[in-house]
């Protein structure tokens, strides 16, 4: 992988959303997996989360009791 492209910037230069227009349907499928598997998890991880908005997505959509971590 070169690493080059995210210190030099070009990464967020070419994507300065993070990719975040995809998370909203991305929130939508995780949500319908966890549904039809009768899952109600009480703490969500997301590594390499860019800009948090799958994160919140699923947060205003989930149990208040969830805890949600993004690194």
């Amino acid at each position: 992988m070169n690493q080059n492209l995210y210190i030099s910037g070009k990464y967020l230069n070419e994507r300065p959303n993070w990719h975040s227009e995809d998370s909203k349907w991305k929130a939508e499928n995780i949500l319908k997996i966890l549904n039809k598997n009768l899952l109600t998890p009480k703490h969500i991880t997301e590594v390499g989360c860019g800009a948090g908005e799958i994160l919140k997505s699923l947060y205003q959509n989930m149990s208040k009791d969830c805890i949600f971590n993004g690194y």
